[in-house]
């Protein structure tokens, strides 16, 4: 691939496996001193990876930057944020599993540290006026149950449009 790109020949990866051709591509130029293709397979690499939708083919980008890219701090962060977000896709995958399984209590108790958010998203469930809706969620409003704007408790309807209850983040 190199000596395509070094006689001016286009680079076509197959389309089966765009990303791993693509980080293969990136080693090589760095390999003989190619910034200008490295760049570009980089970014190739990259969108082919954001591209991939099959979890198992997303934990195979994760799993091969994990060993065999785990000295450049780029291509490591990037391989986080894929993780976090297909973490959900990820915690039902039979591989990822075991890769946590393997890892030992450490990883497992690192991955729930990082889940424990969600069991506080539940715990306080607010009840809002007219004004702290348009506020909070900025959507049009919703009829449902009668109750008093848990933000102004003292002033319990500024309108006599009443709105569901839903889950925001609000601080404390």
């Amino acid at each position: 691939m190199v000596l395509r790109h070094i006689y001016d020949l286009p680079i076509v990866p197959d389309p089966a496996d765009d990303w791993r051709a693509w980080l293969d591509i990136r080693v090589a130029a760095d390999k003989y001193l190619d910034p200008k293709l490295s760049k570009v397979a980089d970014a190739k690499y990259r969108e082919a990876a954001l591209a991939c939708t099959d979890i198992d083919g997303i934990f195979d980008i994760i799993d091969t930057i994990r060993t065999d890219m785990n000295h450049d701090e780029s291509l490591v962060a990037f391989s986080e944020s894929i993780r976090k977000d297909n973490l959900g896709k990820l915690l039902k995958n039979a591989r990822f599993r075991e890769h946590l399984d393997a890892s030992g209590k450490v990883a497992l108790w690192a991955q729930l540290d990082e889940l424990a958010f969600a069991a506080d998203l539940s715990a306080n469930k607010y009840v809002l006026c007219e004004a702290h809706r348009d506020e909070v969620f900025k959507i049009p409003p919703y009829m449902g149950w009668q109750h008093t704007c848990t933000l102004c408790p003292h002033n319990p309807y500024r309108s006599n449009t009443v709105y569901s209850e839903r889950v925001a983040w609000l601080s404390k």
